[in-house]
């Protein structure tokens, strides 16, 4: 069975080279749909991974974490197995490398049996000469033609077509569609017509049919073969896409080898720990039933290193999960046994162990068996076939194209209960628990790429990792936006951002796209109606969102809370509410937007946590007092308050601001009797005398204060 699934990983060196260049405008939709195509990979197996009886937690949340953005970041412990390979290519190089092709000569033998006739076969073997022989791997034979036309009663296929990864270049017309949904792509379609299908009046409505959707048909008949595939090679040659694929194929080999390899590794791993991590997931009942505590894994790598690195940097994820949970889980450990190309091995990223002839495995020996090629795509090479029907292996390839119904959605499960963080040694005050600190610490450096946690923020997140309501008090620019964040990652739910204005929501939205987090979303007037209709019916509730922002008078929309409610009935949940500048349920509440006044209530009732309890209120402030603190406990009927819900950091003293008084020696005039006017700016006037005696008043008050601060 064959079905698509997303992740992709980039070295943070060229994620940002590549983001670079698509806010630069040059590549922006070319950009755009590579990284589309390349986080789309296809698997072929014949495990159901798609109907897990449960999903256990720690699982689902590193399934969130691994798909986290398409592309995200890598981990650090990737970085550094790439660093020897990253200090000679160029951005350029990069954009380059996301240009997928097999640079090596005769990689395997074409796949033929899903074609229809012996001239589509001869047209393939035979009619291409061997200086464009490169082009057969790009041609994805027998496409449904309903996808290519959106017609999901249209049952007829083309013979082989080739569908560019660029986005076309389409109106930007929101913030959000910047980023979202710009799916049009060109395809060139090639018909192999033998004389005995030859229609002209037929084909001419089927070319026309398809024209309509911005797709070019090429056809190749028995008349004109040498001079239809011609003109095919010269249409494809035209193209942005196989110039880039033309100029990698000039350079030296091995140095297209090693660029592919510095730039596409990460994707490759994501791939595989995306697999790794689902079959643990549906075998989690069997595994534990048998008493495993490993399991062993044969990886075939068909070009691209990635099976190593890949596997210990997911036991290490695993580890941290562990050491974090206060039940601590058992994962089976993953031990791997790699099958390397030689043409690719790298012994900079492969063990020195690793075996260079695939026909030595043998399956039974193995729990799962991965044959993973990510220059190939499906369908394309006999090898495809070596160990596809096995009941324990899986096939993963590049897709041809991104179908509409590809599993990206996050995993929801039971509340993980974590470890303490912090304890409390009075007055306000919290101390690190060492024990803890190393395995948070990996998830803010991974995820975030910060090292060190800021004064305040691990009391906050220590609170909401353990389930429960907390108001967190942290100065402007102390991080309050990385604990909510960090929190609703490490829980296996969506999470619900309410803010007070549509700039925050945006601001947040981009910050988190910015590091590779781009399962986020936001509604709010900034979007067409089209698009928060979208927003609402068909990315909520299909769990392809963990981060939703709005406004709190969505809440009371009857249309939202539908889609709410479709959200749980579809089997996904909420984690947290976080109420961002949270003063405001105080400040705005009882006056011009009473909606912040029911927000706990509206929260409770339509935001269902998987466990059916009540979901936990994260509020967050920079600018609250004692009372007002006080009062936002109350207005959100925080029922489960212990005393302990308000966390705040008292040492708000910011260095770069300050206040300094000078004293200021005013000539005085002996013939004005009446106090002296000043002019200031414009026309506004301003009484010497009055400021005088003010700062007279202040001189006191500070000399005061100092003679009680001696005492």
């Amino acid at each position: 069975m064959r079905r698509q699934y997303k992740a992709s990983y980039l070295d943070k060196n060229v994620f940002d080279s590549i983001s670079d260049l698509r806010k630069g405008n040059e590549f922006r939709f070319e950009i755009l749909g590579l990284l589309e195509s390349l986080s789309t990979f296809d698997t072929l197996t014949i495990i159901d991974f798609d109907n897990p009886t449960s999903i256990q937690s720690l699982l689902a949340v590193a399934n969130n974490i691994i798909t986290r953005g398409n592309p995200t970041i890598c981990s650090k412990h990737i970085s550094a197995k790439l660093k020897p390979l990253s200090t000679r290519f160029s951005a350029t190089d990069f954009y380059s490398a996301l240009h997928l092709v097999d640079t090596r000569q005769n990689v395997s033998d074409l796949y033929n049996e899903d074609l229809e006739s012996n001239f589509e076969r001869a047209f393939l073997n035979n009619y291409i000469p061997d200086n464009k022989k490169y082009l057969t791997q790009f041609f994805q034979h027998q496409r449904e033609k309903r996808t290519l036309t959106n017609n999901g009663n249209d049952g007829g296929r083309v013979d082989f077509s080739f569908e560019a990864p660029y986005f076309k270049e389409v109106k930007k017309t929101t913030v959000y569609q910047k980023e979202k949904e710009l799916k049009e792509r060109s395809v060139v379609i090639i018909e192999v017509d033998g004389k005995r299908y030859h229609n002209n009046l037929i084909d001419d409505i089927r070319d026309y049919e398809t024209a309509k959707f911005g797709h070019t048909t090429k056809r190749i008949t028995e008349d004109n073969t040498k001079k239809d595939t011609r003109d095919l090679i010269e249409t494809l040659s035209q193209t942005d896409y196989f110039k880039i694929v033309d100029s990698l194929l000039q350079r030296n080999i091995d140095e297209v080898k090693k660029l592919q390899t510095y730039v596409l590794a990460p994707i490759a791993i994501a791939r595989l720990q995306k697999v790794l991590n689902q079959f643990l997931i549906v075998k989690s009942e069997e595994l534990k039933a048998n008493n495993k505590t490993e399991i062993r894994v044969a990886i075939l790598e068909r070009d691209i290193p990635c099976g190593h690195i890949a596997v210990d940097d997911l036991n290490l994820l695993y580890s941290n999960l562990i050491g974090l949970e206060k039940k601590q889980t058992l994962i089976p450990k993953i031990e791997a046994t790699i099958f390397a190309d030689a043409n690719f091995f790298n012994q900079e990223l492969q063990p020195a162990g690793c075996n260079l002839d695939s026909e030595n495995i043998v399956a039974t020996e193995y729990d799962l068996v991965i044959d993973i090629s990510t220059l190939w795509r499906t369908g394309i090479f006999q090898a495809d076939n070596d160990f596809q029907g096995l009941p324990n292996s899986v096939i993963i390839r590049s897709s041809h194209f991104t179908e509409y119904d590809y599993r990206n959605e996050i995993y929801c499960s039971s509340k993980v209960d974590y470890r303490d963080l912090t304890t409390e040694i009075g007055n306000e005050q919290h101390k690190e628990i060492a024990e803890a600190l190393p395995h948070i610490e990996y998830f803010l450096k991974n995820i975030f790429q910060k090292d060190k946690f800021r004064k305040g923020q691990l009391p906050i997140l220590n609170r909401a990792l353990k389930n429960e309501t907390v108001i967190g008090l942290l100065p402007t620019g102390g991080g309050k936006s990385l604990t909510y964040q960090l929190a609703a990652l490490l829980q296996p739910g969506i999470t619900i951002i309410i803010d007070p204005i549509r700039s925050l929501m945006v601001d947040q939205y981009e910050g988190l796209i910015d590091i590779g987090i781009d399962k986020c979303d936001f509604l709010n007037s900034i979007l067409t109606r089209e698009e928060k209709v979208f927003v609402q019916d068909k990315v909520l509730p299909y769990g392809k969102t963990q981060f939703l922002f709005c406004s709190p008078e969505r809440l009371v929309i009857q249309e939202f809370r539908e889609a709410l409610d479709k959200t749980n009935d579809k089997g996904y949940f909420f984690s947290y509410c976080v109420i961002d500048e949270a003063h405001c349920v105080s400040e705005w509440g009882h006056d011009f937007r009473t909606p912040y006044l029911n927000l706990g209530e509206n929260a409770i009732a339509y935001c269902k946590t998987f466990n059916k309890t009540d979901i936990p209120i994260f509020g967050l402030t920079a600018t609250a007092s004692f009372d007002v603190l006080a009062d936002i406990e109350r207005e959100l009927k925080i029922s489960r308050n212990d005393g302990n819900s308000i966390i705040r950091y008292e040492n708000t003293v910011r260095d770069e601001i300050n206040y300094q008084i000078h004293n200021i020696i005013v000539p005085h005039n002996p013939g004005v009797t009446q106090p002296n006017i000043q002019t200031v700016g414009e026309g506004k006037q301003i009484r010497t005398e009055a400021i005088i005696n003010g700062i007279n008043r202040i001189d006191k008050l500070l000399l005061k204060y100092k003679d009680l601060e001696g005492k």
